[in-house]
């Protein structure tokens, strides 16, 4: 794997992971498997208001990713931070899932997210 392989890396979620998207903690919106989405462009864009609450999920059958310990949620939670205040957000998380359940059980966040 070469630097600019290995930096593009940090940046995109688990291997073989599914991130779902609710109105509600449970009316799905969409879901998605693509490691490199862009939450500001697939929750923000088409999104008339300055600020949005949704609920987020993330799950992987990486074998990489057992359980959902503390560094692993934090280092979702720093991508969700990063990619959105990137592009002009504050972004607000409250973790609602279990600490140590399996990564292949659903992990969910709120986020308010709002202009900055």
């Amino acid at each position: 794997m070469t630097i600019n392989e290995k930096s593009r890396e940090q940046f995109r979620w688990p291997p073989r992971s599914r991130l779902n998207f609710y109105k509600r903690e449970s009316t799905l919106l969409f879901s998605v498997s693509d490691r490199d989405f862009d939450l500001s462009d697939g929750l923000m864009m088409y999104c008339s208001n300055k600020s949005r609450t949704v609920y987020m999920g993330v799950s992987t059958a990486s074998t990489k990713w057992m359980a959902w310990d503390k560094a692993k949620i934090e280092s979702i939670e720093e991508l969700i931070k990063y990619d959105l205040t990137f592009d002009g957000y504050r972004v607000r998380l409250q973790r609602l899932g279990k600490e140590n359940s399996p990564c292949s059980d659903e992990f969910k966040w709120k986020l308010l997210i709002r202009e900055a």
